[in-house]
């Protein structure tokens, strides 16, 4: 029990005697005292519920994530944010910061941070697992800065400079016009990015229970375009007509494009047989071609290039005519139609083949020409004339229109204009024997007297 002291006397006496033993004083309030019930002490206020911060708090760098006792920080939230989503945050850690004074526990810190829920500790949290070391700091925003947006842009507009690169390298077939080029670009970088987009997003929703951000999938593109370039850049260059062995050349024997150890250039071959005239090589050449491409329109074009040189038009015509069944809309093909035409004296299915290039391009000298001789062996000729005419106001320097045009003239009997056209003919052609062929003729007609 405990004691007091007497009010009058000062002596210790127990809280519960009724009258001081000392001077015998009452003691009744104490006892009245000892009957009051003891006060109740003053409750501690219930703690304020954390809340989800504010941007600028996010900002701060006050925020700690705790394990046990060790502390992570002071971070800022957003670095805070960056350890819940890269899942090195357990259920039993606590964060604390600027708007958190008080630990709030992991579960609940992910919520209000709007990140992904953090696992389970199987284990003591005040005695991380073996070589649970604290990782580096991860930094994440809500929303990617101006300078990442323009960063993505600069890097996804280099890629698509490769792939016009890439595809500009690649000889194995050849690009006619720069929309063209644009076009192949444009569906090949297409391609690609769907599909690393569509793969890497794939993985990370199954590896990470979320779509990965734009870092990964352009990491695969960049990978997919160093493998694209190398292999361009690294192939074996393609077999020259060089390799091919002199010998088998001169005796006309076909040539084995199977030992080459690079790509089978066709083109390249066929450029080559074409620039020496040497007809029965590009023959072997499509011939060869066709086996492996028998729907490439540039096959049978250049094959009716080797028989018209062999003078076989009939077959020539045969070839251009695959050729524009295949590619319908490519000018030369029609103008090559229209001189096997003309060729074969088929003086009306040459115009409409002519007409038929020109549709597709009116800015066409050879075009025009043409059209002009296939009028001129219809007997239409004014038209032709007209046509030829054309043909030097799209080609000042188109010898061939020049001599047709001295025909016309000199058929005509106006023999100084045909002089004029003649001599323009052989300025740009000296090599052209018609031209001085029709210079002789009316030189003989002048000096007969006519004029």
């Amino acid at each position: 029990m405990a004691l007091i002291n007497c009010p009058d006397c000062g002596q210790p006496i127990s809280s519960l005697a009724p009258t001081c033993i000392s001077c015998g004083r009452p003691m009744i309030a104490n006892d009245a005292a000892a009957q009051e019930p003891a006060a109740t002490p003053a409750e501690k206020p219930a703690p304020v519920p954390a809340v989800a911060p504010t941007d600028t708090e996010l900002d701060a760098n006050g925020w700690v994530l705790w394990r046990g006792d060790k502390q992570f920080g002071p971070m800022s939230g957003h670095e805070i944010a960056g350890y819940f989503k890269s899942k090195m945050v357990t259920a039993t850690d606590t964060v604390t910061g600027p708007c958190w004074p008080e630990h709030v526990v992991a579960m609940e810190a992910a919520n209000l941070l709007q990140t992904p829920a953090p696992p389970a500790l199987a284990t003591d949290p005040s005695r991380p697992a073996p070589g649970n070391r604290a990782p580096a700091i991860y930094v994440y925003t809500k929303e990617p800065a101006s300078g990442g947006n323009l960063m993505i842009a600069l890097w996804l507009l280099l890629l698509f400079a490769v792939q016009i690169l890439a595809i500009a390298i690649d000889h194995s077939k050849p690009v006619n016009s720069i929309p063209e080029l644009f076009a192949s670009s444009v569906m090949h970088y297409l391609a690609i990015a769907l599909l690393c987009f569509a793969v890497i997003g794939v993985l990370g929703k199954a590896l990470q229970g979320e779509f990965p951000s734009a870092a990964g999938p352009l990491l695969a593109m960049t990978l997919v375009y160093g493998v694209l370039l190398t292999s361009a850049f690294l192939m074996p260059a393609p077999q020259s007509l060089d390799a091919v062995s002199a010998t088998q050349t001169e005796q006309g024997k076909p040539i084995n494009f199977d030992n080459s150890n690079g790509r089978k250039d066709w083109y390249g071959f066929a450029r080559t047989y074409e620039d020496k005239r040497d007809w029965q090589g590009l023959l072997a050449v499509t011939n060869q071609w066709a086996a492996s491409e028998p729907d490439n329109a540039d096959v049978w074009f250049n094959q009716g290039l080797a028989y018209s040189g062999l003078g076989q038009h009939e077959r020539a015509l045969e070839a251009e005519q695959k050729s524009a069944r295949i590619e319908p809309n490519h000018a030369a093909i029609w103008i090559n139609i229209g001189n096997s035409y003309l060729s074969l004296n088929r003086y009306a299915e040459s115009e409409v083949a002519s007409r038929k290039a020109l549709d597709l391009d009116s800015n066409l000298a050879i075009a025009w020409n043409n059209l002009g001789a296939a009028l001129a062996g219809e007997g239409k000729h004014d038209e032709a004339m007209a046509d030829y005419q054309h043909a030097i106001a799209v080609d000042p320097n188109y010898a061939t229109a020049w001599e047709n045009v001295g025909n016309q003239y000199y058929r005509r009997k106006q023999y100084p204009e045909a002089l004029d056209a003649y001599q323009r003919t052989l300025t740009l052609d000296p090599s052209n024997q018609k031209a001085s062929v029709g210079i002789a003729n009316v030189q003989e007609m002048q000096r007969l007297g006519n004029h």
